[in-house]
């Protein structure tokens, strides 16, 4: 069962208006559920949804170089990046 957390429509609004959010916080609040569920809405839309897990040796590589996004992006789908930047500790440099 999703529970929505109480921003949910704010995440989606910011989504709709700037096309990039960034889902942070504790562990275990449901951020990758919050995520899953916007990816569903979407897809129930016609968007076509991606899932890209980076593999905890790519993280190096995706924090040193900045991403070309807009080689990833195409007309209509919805992108979720589970955790390119580490589960535990943010990087302080």
């Amino acid at each position: 069962m999703f529970v929505s957390p109480v921003e949910y429509d704010e995440i989606k609004d910011i989504l709709r208006r700037n096309k990039i959010i960034f889902i942070t916080g504790t562990m275990e609040y449901g951020k990758t559920y919050t995520a899953i569920r916007i990816l569903w809405e979407y897809y129930s839309e016609g968007y076509t949804p991606k899932y890209i897990y980076t593999r905890l040796e790519d993280k190096i590589d995706v924090r040193s170089r900045p991403l070309d996004i807009h080689s990833a992006l195409e007309e209509h789908h919805i992108i979720y990046f589970e955790d390119p930047f580490g589960r535990i500790n943010y990087p302080t440099s």
